[in-house]
């Protein structure tokens, strides 16, 4: 991931950031793909920094998978740490989850 932008307010910090890859695979069949489709941008909740919230803009591609045979047309990149659909990263997740199970009553 590359940082394209830093955003610092008072409780709060936004970072923009891409992937840098060039090629990705697709996630059906793992034909190499290099042709872009479109692109998007993702805002995902990240871990507190400094005691201010941590937001990330991703600029996200979606690519075309060139494999005939494959029934995934268009597809999302996959990126290091974001699981598809989620909207905080994978840090925010493990946080919860431990802060979960310290605070429960068994």
């Amino acid at each position: 991931m590359e940082v394209l932008h830093i955003q610092t307010e008072d409780q709060h910090i936004q970072l923009t950031v891409q992937s840098t890859h060039t090629l990705t695979h697709c996630p059906t069949c793992a034909t190499v793909s290099s042709r872009i489709h479109s692109r998007y941008t993702r805002i995902v909740q990240d871990v507190p920094f400094n005691e201010k919230s941590v937001s990330l803009l991703v600029l996200t591609r979606k690519w075309f998978c060139d494999n005939r045979r494959c029934a995934t047309r268009i597809f999302t990149e996959r990126l290091e740490g974001i699981q598809s659909h989620r909207r905080c990263t994978q840090r925010v997740e493990e946080v919860l989850r431990k802060t979960a199970f310290s605070t429960s009553y068994f």
